[in-house]
């Protein structure tokens, strides 16, 4: 299964993997998007990969709630998002380890400029129960002006102990160190910045099936600064 959803046609939705299968879910926005809550059950050995290039103009929640129902199933989430002239954008990923060897990854980057506001949240449950889970949430903003705002708050719930958990957070503005850097290679500011979004934002692509679309992401990615 592989579903490939584009500004508009990201909206409320609800999934389920069969057992043993792969599933694939590319979320893309250009131009505009809304808020919207997406739903995944996944059944036993399944495995669900989620991406979200976020590089359109829109305010609002992006909540993803994961039920891994049965053993050995796996979700994998992956984020890039920029929000620019006074837009509040906010990422929620909640995945719900409800079966023992159950695996979740969620990774998210974004950027924040021009006054806006950028959120990453979510919560990963592993319930009593659900021995020899792993789970591992990171989260990282950087801030391109003093009036913009970051915010990365993993949440870990854990009540079984034969388990592996982790998560890292970070919020903070461009390094000036890498700016120094590229400027003294002949560099403009502008040019410099560019290149630090580009690298930043660009490994996204990795996760997107569809070459056309890995494309027009780069595109715009370097339109971002």
């Amino acid at each position: 299964m592989n579903l490939l959803r584009i500004d508009k046609q990201i909206v409320d939705e609800r999934i389920e993997i069969p057992a043993g299968e792969t599933g694939i879910m590319n979320l893309v926005t250009f131009d505009t998007g809304s808020p919207c809550k997406i739903e995944i059950k996944l059944n036993r050995g399944s495995l669900f990969n989620m991406a979200f290039a976020d590089l359109g103009n829109w305010e609002g929640t992006l909540q993803v709630d994961v039920d891994l129902a049965e053993e050995g199933a796996e979700f994998v989430f992956h984020c890039a998002s920029v929000s620019s002239v006074n837009e509040k954008k906010r990422v929620e990923v909640n995945v719900t380890h409800n079966a023992p060897r159950t695996k979740s990854l969620v990774s998210s980057y974004g950027i924040a400029a021009d006054n806006s506001q950028i959120r990453f949240e979510g919560c990963s449950h592993i319930v009593k129960g659900a021995v020899g889970s792993s789970t591992r949430q990171e989260a990282k903003a950087i801030l391109f002006d003093p009036l913009s705002q970051g915010f990365c708050s993993p949440v870990l719930k854990i009540d079984e102990n034969d388990i592996e958990a982790s998560h890292a957070a970070s919020v903070g503005k461009v390094n000036e160190d890498h700016l120094f850097y590229l400027r003294s290679r002949g560099l403009t500011l502008e040019e410099a910045r560019r290149l630090i979004v580009l690298g930043y934002l660009k490994p996204i692509t990795a996760y997107f099936f569809d070459e056309s679309i890995k494309e027009r992401i780069v595109e715009s990615v370097e339109k971002v600064v």
